[in-house]
């Protein structure tokens, strides 16, 4: 692995360890759903950014300036968790500028026990929009951040429409990541990058369709239905869903008997201890 690979995962490492609370929590979870600049998602963004913020954050330290990781991290994937509110979302999108900053810092503070640091990053981060400018460094960085990852998606976005002025246009499916002509793409140029990425991260070869399987294993862990699982996967009927992923299901099955088991147990420690020739205390008893 080359210095540059090594760099990219202890970045990586850094933000899944800082920000380890926030991206296993149900509200960011849900922020993968939801699509933010063109097709890409809420969550995919905000980790970008987070990723980033990390590399500034070290090259600003070096540099004698005062910044706490955890706060650059923290603050990045935070600043857009106001676009999960449904009311947010579905509103349209000059009025998601002017709220969601507002209600990300709501969000952050309760759900998330932002610090104030982490607050002013995520309530003015659409600054000029927002009047007052961030009043941190961790602040100005996710607010430069946000605008550049935002810029780098527009900017695909204008080289496709400009494509799509050529006669040989052609994206029926629209597809975001397309040839100049708007084909698919092919394998190899997604496939090679993709393997690069698995190797710089240090997992195990896999294939794009593993993401696909690990997406799905991954709800069922989450609870979600196997009806819900299979309409997202797009499968014809319920029983291919159950015949794929009937491992993970099981593993389920036997979580739940163990977590009972677990319960069972809890209650019969609980129990007082009953003497010899006196009736247990009815007031303490489990069986009440």
């Amino acid at each position: 692995m080359g210095k540059k690979e090594q760099r990219e995962k202890e970045l990586l490492q850094k933000v899944n360890q800082l920000g380890e609370e926030v991206l296993n929590s149900d509200r960011f979870l849900s922020a993968w759903d939801i699509p933010h600049h063109g097709n890409v998602s809420v969550a995919m963004h905000s980790l970008h950014v987070a990723k980033e913020s990390c590399r500034i954050a070290d090259w600003l330290q070096r540099h004698g300036v005062k910044i706490s990781d955890e706060d650059a991290v923290r603050s990045s994937l935070l600043h857009d968790i106001g676009m999960t509110e449904r009311r947010v979302f579905s509103s349209p999108s000059w009025r998601k500028a002017y709220t969601h900053p507002d209600r990300g810092t709501e969000i952050a503070e309760k759900e998330y026990h932002a610090n104030e640091i982490q607050k002013d990053a995520i309530q003015r981060h659409m600054w000029p929009i927002c009047v007052i400018p961030p009043s941190h460094v961790a602040g100005w960085v996710v607010l430069a951040l946000d605008k550049m990852a935002t810029e780098a998606v527009i900017s695909t976005l204008t080289k496709q429409k400009e494509y799509s002025k050529q006669p040989n246009w052609c994206n029926t499916m629209n597809l975001v990541f397309t040839t100049e002509q708007g084909r698919n793409l092919c394998i190899q140029t997604v496939e090679k990058p993709f393997k690069r990425i698995v190797r710089k991260l240090g997992l195990s070869e896999m294939r794009i369709h593993d993401l696909r399987h690990t997406f799905a294993t991954r709800c069922l862990a989450n609870g979600d239905s196997i009806m819900s699982v299979s309409a997202q996967l797009g499968h014809s009927n319920v029983s291919t869903t159950v015949n794929i992923f009937s491992h993970t299901t099981d593993e389920m099955l036997k979580e739940s008997a163990h977590r009972r088991s677990q319960q069972n147990e809890k209650l019969l420690k609980s129990e007082p201890e009953k003497k010899t020739g006196k009736v247990p205390n009815t007031e303490t008893s489990v069986f009440t």
